[in-house]
């Protein structure tokens, strides 16, 4: 089973992006974020298999460290893969890269294997929005929607959380000083 090490939003950011979820559902252009029972995060890393008690340890430990912090999601885009997801990007300042790096050397005793993708100086923070799009013309509606349906987000991260999927399922969430 695949695990997800992901940074949580804000209640205020997070039921802003929980709205544009619902808005895209309503307006039958996807469904699919909304249906799998997933949060809207910012991955830090994805494991194909971890331990989950060691993990979770090294994550609590690594939370207590990290003071919530504000993140702007500025600009919308999408991955050439099969799933056409589309996200918002936020500002790689450097603390967020800073924090992912730590991240990663905070755990990599543990001997992961991590998800290229998500590897320092592969990865590319974002949030996804919309996954699993339709035909070419329902994914260049439902880019349109997310490119106009309210960027720049300003808020904050406030929890560090772990994750298996799929089917998803919450492991842990640590709240970030």
């Amino acid at each position: 089973m695949n695990v997800a090490i992901v940074l949580y939003f804000d209640k205020k950011t997070e039921d802003k992006i929980f709205s544009i979820w619902r808005n895209l559902a309503r307006g039958k252009l996807t469904s699919y974020l909304l249906d799998i029972g997933i949060r809207p995060h910012i991955t830090l890393a994805v494991f194909e298999q971890a331990e989950i008690k060691s993990l979770s340890s090294a994550t609590e430990t690594f939370a207590r460290d990290i003071e919530s912090f504000e993140i702007n999601l500025c600009s919308a885009g999408t991955f050439p893969v099969s799933r056409r997801p589309i996200y918002y990007l936020p500002v790689p300042t450097k603390q967020l890269l800073g924090i992912h790096s730590e991240y990663y050397n905070s755990i990599k005793s543990i001997g992961l294997k991590w998800e290229n993708y998500y590897l320092p100086e592969n990865w590319v923070p974002h949030c996804t929005v919309a996954e699993k799009v339709g035909d070419e013309n329902v994914f260049k509606q439902t880019f349109w929607y997310c490119c106009n349906a309210g960027i720049p987000i300003t808020g904050k991260i406030t929890h560090i959380g772990i994750f298996e999927f799929m089917p998803v399922k919450e492991i842990a969430c640590f709240a970030l000083n």
